[in-house]
């Protein structure tokens, strides 16, 4: 079977796909339980309280682990967030 030939000056190898932090939402009971979150977020979990009622759930390891600027939470909350974040409203708040 012939091989094919890479021209000099190009590369094998690609460039990774940058991640993307997302935003969870759930506004119905049964609320995720604490494992669930922590598998959402990648790591042990941070509590917020928003000004428009509800919670965000993010990792609170996130910046020193790498993780991408989240703008969605990073806006909810007004302060930076890392990662991946968890957002409760209505029935599905923790108590």
């Amino acid at each position: 079977m012939p091989t094919k030939c890479i021209p000099p000056g190009v590369s094998t190898l690609f460039e990774p796909i940058p991640r993307v932090a997302v935003v969870n939402t759930f506004t119905k009971a049964p609320s995720p339980t604490m494992e669930k979150c922590q598998e959402l977020v990648g790591g042990s979990v941070e509590v917020y309280h928003l000004r428009e009622g509800g919670q965000l759930i993010v990792c609170e390891d996130g910046r020193r682990l790498g993780f991408p600027i989240n703008p969605i939470a990073t806006n909810l909350l007004g302060t930076t967030i890392y990662g991946d974040a968890v957002v409760l409203k209505g029935d599905a708040q923790w108590v």
